[in-house]
């Protein structure tokens, strides 16, 4: 009589904990995914507010002379806006240096696409680095300030004490101008210099291919 083996009842316990973990991390794998994307969203709808909103006060303030000092508002509201959209950047940029660094390595076979985003040859573009970010927040702020700077220092339309606190505000705004310029401008300098990597990486192993 032959004796049938018991069941390996402990191998597809593992076997169904594995695939259930796989499927955890999937689904934290989607849920991440769908944040960035959530995040991008967010980064356009600031975009086009800064946007509008830039359009908005140069048309109220130049219909009158008398309303050129409003335009002093789009300093400070692009270096909120842009500070905003700055964060959400460095946000999506630690989504996927966690999707990469932490969750692929769980998952059997791993997951490519975060990867091979970064360290393609040819990510974009070279000019791709050349974002409107720069023209977009800082840029009008600096217009704005060009603007106003010939009524707040020769204006005969205002008072001692306004040009005084039109003056004050107007060096606060270019600080903070500066400081929202320098910072696109590194964020900017940094995606330069990952495509340069990106492309001496590329020029090595074609010398290291040829005959």
């Amino acid at each position: 009589m032959l004796i049938s083996s018991p069941p390996n009842r402990l191998g597809d316990q593992v076997a169904n904990t594995e695939k259930g973990s796989v499927e955890v991390l999937l689904a934290e794998f989607s849920a991440l995914r769908d944040e960035i994307l959530q995040i991008m969203s967010t980064q356009w709808n600031i975009f086009v507010f800064q946007l509008t909103t830039t359009g908005v006060v140069f048309s109220f303030a130049l219909t009158s002379k008398s309303r050129i000092g409003f335009l002093l508002i789009i300093p400070v509201v692009s270096y909120a806006l842009g500070g905003r959209y700055l964060h959400n950047d460095r946000a999506i940029q630690e989504l996927g240096t966690y999707i990469m660094n932490e969750l692929s390595p769980r998952v059997p076979g791993g997951l490519k696409w975060e990867a091979w985003h970064r360290n393609r040859a040819f990510p974009k573009p070279a000019i791709a680095w050349l974002s409107p970010l720069a023209a977009t927040f800082p840029g009008a702020s600096l217009i704005a300030l060009a603007w106003t700077a010939p009524y707040v220092l020769y204006s005969h339309d205002i008072s001692v004490a306004s040009r005084w606190l039109l003056g004050i505000i107007w060096v606060l705004s270019l600080f903070i101008t500066m400081i929202s310029l320098y910072s696109i401008t590194r964020v900017k300098k940094s995606g330069l210099r990952n495509f340069l990597f990106a492309l001496k990486e590329l020029r090595q192993s074609v010398n290291k291919g040829a005959p």
